[in-house]
């Protein structure tokens, strides 16, 4: 998948949210680390104002914390926050799953099940980012058929803020992911609202020792590559 192409329309502090936004959310700004306002602006090539609106809007979102007289700071990279996103993730798409069954047509299920075996077809062969942008729409998509609105924002953003861990978790399991995709759909389109739970909880969830192997790799790759830079 191609990324997405910013609106002609973009405000200067919109493009600055999208492009720290993605720098947040693969770990390009050391974790934990304080910003440099300054040269982040410069970076950019925004002014100040437009960079702090953007730093605001993330920070609410969970991408960085704020302290009086201290300024932004990245966000962690920890087996606490991860643990806590994860929980959060699988409950959220169990609830979705359950409003599925009870509202999405038989048609919507079907496009949903054509798109997941047409873009997994692409996927093999495709880097890895590619591959994790489909897998976040076939979820956000799956979260859509819920005909809830709250619980898609909610999920883009949780999705937006494990992107990186699931990056690094991704590699080597993307025959399995398609598979339980497709089984997912079938509990949906049954109308079997316990298998369905089932699946999707455990498709997402991740044990501790998991998590931490994802942060022990995690870390080695976000230093690799500031020694490569």
């Amino acid at each position: 998948m191609q990324p997405r192409k910013p609106s002609l329309k973009e405000s200067v502090a919109d493009r600055a949210y999208r492009e720290i936004r993605e720098l947040a959310m693969m770990y390009k700004l050391r974790p934990g680390a304080s910003l440099n306002e300054v040269e982040l602006a410069h970076r950019l090539n925004v002014s100040r104002t437009p960079l702090r609106e953007a730093l605001n809007r993330l920070a609410s979102e969970g991408f960085f914390t704020f302290e009086a007289r201290r300024g932004f700071r990245s966000r962690s990279f920890e087996v606490r926050e991860l643990v806590d996103l994860y929980e959060l993730r699988s409950e959220l798409e169990v609830f979705a799953t359950k409003l599925a069954i009870q509202r999405a047509s038989d048609d919507r299920i079907s496009e949903l099940e054509a798109f997941c075996r047409n873009e997994g077809a692409k996927r093999f062969g495709a880097d890895m980012m590619a591959q994790l942008d489909v897998d976040e729409l076939f979820h956000e998509r799956l979260a859509a058929l819920s005909d809830n609105g709250e619980v898609v924002r909610m999920l883009k953003n949780i999705n937006g803020r494990i992107r990186f861990a699931r990056w690094v978790d991704m590699d080597g399991r993307l025959r399995q992911t398609d598979s339980e995709h497709l089984q997912i759909i079938e509990s949906v389109r049954q109308r079997d609202e316990g298998r369905c739970q089932q699946l999707v909880a455990g498709h997402i969830s991740r044990r501790v020792d998991q998590i931490r192997e994802v942060i022990k790799e995690g870390f080695a790759r976000i230093f690799i590559e500031e020694i490569q830079a």
